[in-house]
């Protein structure tokens, strides 16, 4: 199974990425289960067969949460910036927003390079 993470994507151009996203992956027939931000319940393109949980968007929530279906993913793609709080046995993608999070150009100020 395929979890789609978007769990702190709730506003903005993240979020109509999201849309984007949930309209085309609901148009294919791929298993699929969705983890988004409780803000944006009703939200979005509906999805099919309940195969989306909704959770206050805090780490621990989602801790929790991969806790719990760890054993049934294959695929994990986090929408968010924030890769799993913990190892998993599955294939684990991350789509980062901001390039500065991977790349940190070297003129940057010190501090502001530990913040990143």
């Amino acid at each position: 199974m395929i979890l789609i993470d978007a769990l702190y994507i709730n506003n903005g151009g993240g979020k109509i990425l999201l849309d984007y996203l949930i309209e085309s992956i609901e148009k294919s027939d791929l298993e699929v289960r969705y983890l988004l931000d409780s803000r944006i319940h009703k939200k979005h393109h509906i999805i099919l067969n309940n195969r989306v949980d909704y959770l206050v968007a805090s780490l621990i929530n989602r801790h929790k949460f991969y806790k719990k279906v760890a054993m049934s993913l294959d695929v994990v793609f986090c929408f968010g910036n924030l890769p799993p709080s913990f190892k998993l046995n599955a294939k684990v993608y991350t789509y980062f927003h901001q390039k500065l999070f991977a790349i940190r150009p070297s003129s940057l100020p010190f501090l502001f390079k530990i913040k990143l």
